[in-house]
């Protein structure tokens, strides 16, 4: 079974996104706002200005 159209939606302002364990971490400053599993999701929009890691963009496209 496949999910369909689940999109990570970032927009909250200066967020960095950054893979840790297979997660997409949502960091602001030094805080962790959310982690989700990469496997559940299929997209990521974001609309901040900082972007993602390195790692994070390779998994991405991976996967």
């Amino acid at each position: 079974m496949r999910q369909l159209l689940n999109t990570l939606f970032v927009m909250t302002e200066d967020v960095y996104l950054a893979l840790e364990n297979d997660n997409v971490v949502v960091h602001q400053s030094e805080k962790v706002l959310a982690k989700v599993p990469l496997h559940s999701i299929e997209g990521i929009m974001c609309f901040s200005y900082k972007g993602a890691s390195p790692a994070l963009m390779g998994r991405c496209g991976e996967r």
